[in-house]
């Protein structure tokens, strides 16, 4: 896999998105109205100010159009117009108004097969339903504080899967331990 050659104009938006941590432009797809409502209340309450809803992926579209969003947070499993169609329109569709826009998915069917569907269709994070208010949060502030490059490939536009953890689990590094443990000598046990 490559990096992009994302336009300047995606490029920025990336970038941006790593100066507004405290103010993202959110675009919520759901299509349970009470639902949408909820969820954009609770980002309100944590200062995420600027939400707007949207009822499917259609009426979504439409709105990229009109504004620019910074991020787009949507259901998996709506109709007429569902997170799978509106993510493929947004990453691959020659007229996409934000193919470079973060996304989070929503959805209470959540398995490794519907995640690894969800990630090949180039979402950037996935939540489950019942949304958890800390745990939508935490994906958020991931996607404005560390949006990950996008790559290209034949079949896939989006942003990189691979995660770069530098963890130090206080514990050597194995190869480093196996080449130390094949130049010691062998002990009388082993002999």
């Amino acid at each position: 896999m490559e990096p992009t050659g994302r336009s300047t104009e995606e490029a920025v938006r990336r970038e941006t998105l790593k100066g507004v941590a405290g103010s993202p432009r959110i675009l919520l797809v759901e299509d349970i109205d009470f639902m949408a409502r909820l969820v954009m209340a609770q980002l309100q309450a944590a200062g995420y100010k600027s939400v707007t809803i949207a009822h499917d992926g259609a009426e979504a579209m439409e709105a990229l159009v009109q504004k620019p969003y910074d991020m787009l947070i949507t259901d998996w499993m709506m109709t007429p117009v569902g997170g799978r169609e509106l993510c493929h329109n947004l990453r691959r569709a020659a007229d996409s108004p934000c193919p470079g826009i973060a996304i989070i998915a929503v959805s209470a069917h959540i398995d490794h097969n519907a995640i690894d569907e969800m990630l090949k269709a180039g979402v950037d994070e996935v939540v489950a339903k019942p949304i958890a208010l800390d745990e939508l949060l935490k994906r958020v502030r991931t996607v404005t504080t560390e949006p990950r490059q996008f790559v290209r490939t034949k079949t896939y536009f989006g942003p990189d899967r691979r995660r770069r953890y530098k963890a130090d689990f206080g514990l050597e590094d194995r190869r480093k331990t196996q080449a130390r443990l094949e130049a010691r000598p062998a002990s009388r046990h082993e002999r």
